[in-house]
């Protein structure tokens, strides 16, 4: 989702119950309160910084690729507290006997917190060719998932 995208929707997000989101739905405000307080929360503290990707491997399965050139293994530190997925790149020791003539590679530290929905899992992490991938999925509860209702001949005596 782009910023202006981002911006639009927590815009709609400012009336408390707007008349697009809630006209064909119940029960749902408690969601609508929870979405506006991770936006306000990612677009009050998060920059661009490093950039990153969201790809759909499958159905349920997805990889955050994040671009972290300079970094090492040693220098990231990916955890999941409270459903906040968070990302921490330590500055790497760089040579102070170089001598740059032009230097546009970033390397700074940083701090990337992405909030993950109550179903997501944190799988995997790899770091190849100066991208950070974390795969995640999604895992949907028994409960939650499609299940067929077999149609008897007559009314159960359960219910009689």
């Amino acid at each position: 989702m782009t910023q202006l995208a981002l911006r639009s929707f927590f815009n709609a997000l400012q009336d408390p119950y707007p008349t697009e989101l809630t006209q064909y739905t119940v029960g749902f405000d408690r969601l609508f309160d929870d979405i506006r307080t991770q936006l306000q929360q990612v677009s009050s503290t998060q920059t661009n910084y490093p950039p990153h990707n969201i790809r759909k491997l499958k159905e349920h399965v997805y990889a955050l690729d994040i671009a972290v050139a300079g970094f090492r293994e040693s220098d990231i530190e990916v955890s999941v507290e409270k459903q906040v997925l968070t990302i921490k790149g330590t500055k790497p020791e760089t040579s102070t006997t170089d001598d740059y003539v032009y230097r546009g590679l970033a390397l700074r530290s940083f701090e990337k917190h992405i909030p993950l929905a109550e179903t997501i899992e944190v799988c995997d992490a790899a770091l190849e060719h100066g991208i950070l991938t974390i795969i995640v999925e999604n895992v949907i509860p028994e409960k939650e998932k499609k299940r067929l209702i077999t149609i008897q001949p007559s009314v159960p005596s359960v219910v009689k």
